[in-house]
């Protein structure tokens, strides 16, 4: 016995052609308005209020090396990865575009401040705020949550 099942023809499925097109542009639509998303939430983690030198003392410079990882609790209710903004020049440096439809990237510039706070010194540990923060079991849940929601909105848009 041959095979058997229907055949469609391609005027039968310019349908799928559209719902594709469609979906591709709530893709990439989703893609950016996350992004922007991550941005807002990496940009909180390095614009808190930088701690004075009187702070740092008192709270026994709870980034220093000497301690061999961060004094969560020292440092109150903010991530550890979170960065202090003296003059901001680390959290103007970093930028975030769609790259694709399917592509938000966010970088920093490499400079001189940005490399002390991402790769530490020899007094001070190693933070970096982007990976941790998009790393960050809530960071993930609060972007699914978002995706999901997002993705559902420009879709029905359509």
């Amino acid at each position: 016995m041959g095979k058997q099942g229907i055949r469609f023809n391609r005027d039968q499925l310019d349908f799928l052609k559209d719902a594709k097109g469609k979906l591709a542009k709530a893709s990439a639509e989703t893609v950016a308005q996350v992004g922007k998303f991550a941005l807002g939430a990496i940009m909180t983690n390095v614009t808190y209020r930088a701690f004075s030198s009187g702070e740092l003392t008192s709270k026994d410079h709870p980034y220093a090396r000497k301690h061999g990882s961060i004094q969560s609790a020292s440092i109150g209710s903010r991530p550890s990865y979170a960065v202090g903004r003296n003059s901001g020049n680390f959290a103007k440096s970093i930028k975030g575009k769609t790259t694709n439809q399917y592509e938000y990237a966010i970088t920093y510039q490499d400079t001189p401040i940005a490399r002390l706070i991402v790769q530490g010194t020899k007094i001070m540990l190693p933070r970096n705020p982007i990976t941790e923060t998009v790393e960050s079991k809530a960071f993930a849940s609060a972007l699914k949550k978002a995706m999901a929601k997002t993705f559902k909105d420009k879709v029905r848009k359509q």
